[in-house]
């Protein structure tokens, strides 16, 4: 086989992997998409549900923060 055919063979061949992991890539992302649309459609509906525990959450959190990042100053 010469040199050219062997570059031609390697050639197709990276070709052919590189198509399959781009299918690969389309598919992952196209999974991680819709897994991303559902939770976050059930996150809402979960706030939704009870907006005021997240509220209330988020309020405490917020204060908790709050408190850390002012001790640190003194």
């Amino acid at each position: 086989m010469s040199e050219e055919e062997e570059t031609s063979n390697k050639l197709e061949t990276l070709t052919a992997k590189i198509d399959e992991l781009s299918r690969q890539i389309k598919e992952n992302k196209e999974y991680t998409e819709q897994k991303i649309k559902e939770k976050k459609e059930y996150t809402e509906q979960k706030i939704r549900e009870n907006p005021l525990a997240y509220v209330a959450g988020a309020f405490a959190g917020g204060l908790i923060v709050g408190f850390l990042m002012a001790r640190g100053k003194n």
